[in-house]
């Protein structure tokens, strides 16, 4: 079975829902997205566990970071270090 089909058939789950299973299956689906978003992606430069939104939060800071100019180019590094 397809995603499409996997789609048509829960629409059609919850057009013919009662109220409550309607509340049953919007529990579960927030659920999943919860622990979704609470999985753990990735470790920061200590080992401390970075979750899945942290981690989007932490890609979307660095980019307004880089795009407001607050960066250091290579030589930069190289220069302050004397590599």
């Amino acid at each position: 079975m397809q995603a499409i089909d996997i789609k048509e058939q829960l629409i059609q789950l919850i057009n013919d829902a009662d109220e409550s299973s309607l509340r049953s299956i919007f529990e579960f689906a927030k659920k999943e997205k919860e622990s979704d978003e609470n999985i753990i992606v990735a470790l920061d430069m200590e080992g401390k566990e970075i979750s899945k939104s942290e981690y989007l939060q932490r890609n979307d800071d660095a980019l307004r970071s880089y795009e407001s100019g607050k960066f250091k180019t290579q030589e930069q590094i190289l220069k302050k270090y004397s590599i």
